[in-house]
């Protein structure tokens, strides 16, 4: 044969081998897709591969490079298929591929239907040497945390917003199957609203509540993850809300949203919405849906197109109906919010819950006018679990923390913890949260009953004031502790502050214990007390009392331990203060062990008795300005707690 001849069968032999368009010759395996089926695959390779299944002799198809490819494959709905998957380049013989080259592997229970949305999916990547597969289950939940329901499909991406996407799942969506390699992966959702005519994008989620990315592992040791599809609440796009307009002026009025559309023009009803934007006098009213926006609402007199009253700034959503009274006997302030936080919030009047209309977007700065009667405001996160509170009038509400609707702190704990307070009168303020149904409390090492008593209290009142507290005894603080239940009757804990009380400062003269509980027609004992005095060689006492309720008897007082060391003291007392409901008591410390007494202790011991219930339900002991210290030259010394204007009291309650 000539060089020319074995030229031209060359030639001959290398065309045969082409298509006229330059493709790969045409395959002898099923490359055509199903036209329904129970499996997707989506081959991410640069080239061809071979499905199989372990009863199959032959490849069941040949899935192209870069193709999204439909299957159905006979199934029972709860037996397992064995689905074998192997490079085309590495199999010589279709019939007996060699196992040892076997590419990916999956055991998968597929649906006995060829529905989209029980579809499996399976990811074929290089991102694995192993032929092991592991397995996401997605579900998609079709109500949010409030109720409402979730209207926008997800479409789930893995690790990249650009790459294509792995799956759709449509709110109610409980178990979609996707099979992918071992490997770690990041989430990104991506949102439509689908109505029958188009598609309208909404927005991503990449990242968690806390700001961290969204992701997942799946290996031999969690080869199934099954994953919530988090639910997108930052759009308008296909939302409804209510907003109920009430007029009370004495005018028929006509609605106007901001460019003098009137209300019925936008209003959402299979009705007819002729003349729905009137609203009679003197308490005519009607509740419009609308689209879910921030609207600019006037009413206008019908008669004379005046303005009778706007609202600006109301935002109409889904979660929360809105409001708007229309009257002339309303008075309003102004206030502006700041949402210093990465979430939108919500404004209620905290007293009843109602919302505002005022919703206020991530970092934004808004203006609005509420009535001069709301003086209590709580904001909220979209899904109500977090909140803060406003108290008062203030023309400036800066919002930087949330706090959980379940939620207690005793205010300024850090100020108050291990201090030391002049006064006998204490108060201790917390926070609550909405969701806390009762509270319970007490003070430690309070010798009163009420106070040293577990205290249980329904009504969720927020502070709480300690009358007639002794002062605290060496080493031994006051221990406020507070706790709540939630709702759903789970417990918060308890919160602890300590603090000491020394109302009685040096040179002082007081009635230990400054309260106590007696019954009627009942004894009952007290001593008054000195401290930390300084050279005092005589003490007048006058103690008043209510001689209506309590009697005293002068021949029960007892000198007592700070005349321990002395020689002797003369005590004189008055012989029936009943009679005027002051008993006077007269101490001089005689000879020179006494000279100038120093020191703190019990003065004189006292009993008393009770005959009659007061109206009020206590009765006072006081220590009036007519008591004095003298010392040795018989000057008088100040009594640190005792002044013109100030005595000191003592009580005795009744239960």
């Amino acid at each position: 044969m000539s060089r020319y001849q074995t030229f031209l069968i060359s030639v001959f032999v290398f065309l045969s081998g082409c298509t006229q368009d330059g493709q790969d010759p045409e395959s002898q395996f099923d490359v055509s897709q199903d036209i329904e089926g129970n499996l997707l695959i989506l081959n991410r390779l640069n080239g061809p591969i071979l499905l199989y299944t372990s009863e199959s002799e032959s490849p069941l198809k040949e899935i192209g490079a870069k193709e999204d490819f439909i299957v159905n494959i006979s199934s029972d709905g709860s037996t397992p298929t064995s689905l074998q998957i192997w490079k085309k380049s590495q199999v010589s013989d279709p019939l007996e591929p060699d196992i040892e080259k076997i590419y990916k592997e999956w055991n998968i229970v597929l649906s006995n239907t060829s529905e989209e949305s029980e579809q499996v999916v399976w990811v074929i990547t290089s991102g694995s040497a192993s032929p092991a597969v592991g397995q996401l289950s997605f579900y998609y939940p079709s109500m949010d945390f409030l109720g409402n329901m979730v209207i926008y499909d997800a479409s789930i991406y893995l690790n990249s917003k650009s790459g294509k996407k792995i799956t759709s799942v449509a709110p109610g969506t409980e178990n979609k199957i996707v099979g992918l390699d071992y490997g770690y992966y990041y989430l990104f959702y991506k949102y439509s609203y689908e109505t029958t005519s188009q598609s309208e994008a909404v927005g991503w989620i990449e990242l968690d509540s806390l700001g961290n990315s969204l992701n997942t592992l799946v290996n031999a040791g969690s080869p199934i993850q099954n994953i919530e599809v988090p639910i997108y609440s930052l759009s308008d796009i296909g939302r409804f809300g209510y907003i109920d307009i009430i007029n009370h002026s004495p005018y028929d009025v006509k609605i106007y949203t901001q460019n003098d559309i009137q209300i019925e023009d936008v209003v959402v009803t299979n009705q007819s919405t002729y003349g729905l934007s009137i609203i009679e006098s003197n308490g005519g009213s009607y509740n419009y849906l609308l689209p879910q926006n921030n609207y600019m609402l006037t009413a206008k007199n019908l008669i004379t197109g005046e303005i009778v009253a706007t609202k600006e700034n109301i935002s109409v959503i889904e979660l929360y109906n809105s409001s708007w009274i229309i009257s002339d006997t309303i008075s309003y302030r102004n206030i502006t919010i700041s949402n210093n936080l990465p979430e939108p919030l919500t404004i209620h009047n905290e007293k009843n819950n109602d919302y505002l209309g005022f919703y206020i977007a991530p970092g934004e700065n808004m203006s609005y006018l509420i009535a001069d009667s709301l003086t209590s405001l709580v904001a909220r996160n979209l899904t109500s679990t977090r909140e803060a509170f406003q108290f008062g009038s203030d023309a400036v509400w800066n919002i930087s923390l949330l706090n959980p609707n379940f939620y207690l702190q005793i205010t300024d704990s850090a100020n108050i913890h291990g201090m030391t307070f002049n006064n006998s009168e204490f108060t201790l303020s917390w926070e609550l949260g909405s969701s806390t149904d009762y509270l319970k409390y007490q003070l430690l090492n309070a010798e009163y009953p009420p106070y040293a008593n577990l205290n249980f209290n329904d009504s969720l009142f927020k502070s709480l004031t300690y009358e007639y507290l002794d002062d605290s005894k060496d080493e031994e603080s006051y221990v406020f502790r507070l706790n709540s239940n939630s709702i759903d009757g789970a417990e918060y804990g308890w919160q602890e502050v300590s603090f000491q009380i020394d109302a009685i400062q040096p040179n002082g003269l007081y009635i230990y214990p400054r309260q106590q509980i007696i019954t009627d027609n009942s004894e009952f004992d007290f001593d008054i007390m000195l401290e930390e005095v300084e050279n005092v060689r005589s003490i007048y006492v006058e103690l008043e009392y209510d001689k209506e309720v309590l009697s005293i008897d002068p021949d029960s007082v007892q000198i007592g331990t700070v005349f321990s060391d002395c020689d002797g003291s003369l005590l004189l007392i008055n012989d029936n203060p009943d009679q005027f409901g002051i008993l006077k008591i007269n101490i001089s410390f005689l000879g020179d062990s006494c000279n100038g007494f120093e020191g703190s202790g019990t003065l004189v011991s006292v009993q008393g008795k009770s005959f009659q219930l007061p109206l009020n339900n206590e009765s006072l002991l006081k220590i009036n300005n007519n008591s004095s210290f003298r010392d040795l030259n018989n000057s008088e010394i100040n009594i640190s707690n005792i002044n013109v204007s100030q005595p000191h009291i003592a009580r005795v309650v009744f239960p």
